[in-house]
């Protein structure tokens, strides 16, 4: 079992903060284009590399140089514009966001452990203290000792390395 006195978050958040942190969620999710893709889709649509980025832009140049007299009427060229401008707005949001989610899956991790060994100590001190007669003990450590036995499969007094 880790070092129960080290805890390396120590805070929660006001509700002030959540519901900051709420409102701008959903003022992104407002913004953003809320349009769905089926599993086919999601499968066969080209994902933009690299190598196709460029050639992308390469194309869109050509176009506004040389793209109106050239191209038939079916081609639109500013959709084609507006879809790669779109595309590299959320390319850099998507990077944001990979971070932001990057802080809170490791703050939730972090915080996961320290909750859950913390939780262990504290079965096993109440099983330590039934083992030693303290009045109301024995209550608390059969009772945490159903749901410990459940989630983990192991039997009342094993011991967690």
């Amino acid at each position: 079992m880790s070092n129960l006195t080290f805890n390396r978050i120590n805070t929660v958040l006001s509700e002030e903060d959540l519901a900051t942190i709420n409102t701008h969620i959903e003022a992104l999710l407002e913004k953003l284009p809320a349009i769905g893709m089926t599993p086919a889709e999601r499968k066969s649509f080209r994902g933009m590399n690299v190598h196709n980025k460029a050639y992308a832009k390469d194309c869109i140049n050509m176009l506004k140089m040389n793209g109106a007299e050239t191209m038939p009427s079916y081609i639109n060229i500013e959709n084609l514009i507006a879809d790669y401008e779109l595309f590299e707005q959320l390319d850099k949001i998507k990077s944001r966001l990979k971070t932001a989610l990057s802080y809170v899956e490791t703050a939730q991790r972090i915080t996961g452990k320290e909750a859950y060994d913390m939780t262990r100590a504290v079965h096993d001190l109440y099983g330590i203290a039934a083992d030693s007669g303290v009045a109301g003990a024995k209550t608390s450590y059969d009772k945490l000792s159903e749901r410990y036995e459940k989630q983990t499969g192991r039997k009342k007094g094993a011991k967690l390395p």
